[in-house]
């Protein structure tokens, strides 16, 4: 099991990715592949919020 400081690592690097991948997208005509990359990252990201969310409920 993940601890909390590498779960808010996870959180951040995510955060940082999806940030980076949406300054990357163009304004016009969006390849699928990048929209997949994005939903990806943003899925990771929303993982790690909630991985982080059940400990901090556990905890208290």
């Amino acid at each position: 099991m993940a601890t909390r400081e590498e779960l808010e690592k996870r959180l951040k690097e995510r955060e940082e990715a999806v940030a980076e991948q949406k300054a990357r997208l163009p304004a016009h005509s969006i390849r699928p592949h990048q929209l997949l990359e994005l939903e990806r990252l943003e899925e990771e990201r929303d993982e790690a919020a909630e991985a982080l969310s059940r400990l901090e409920k556990r905890k208290g």
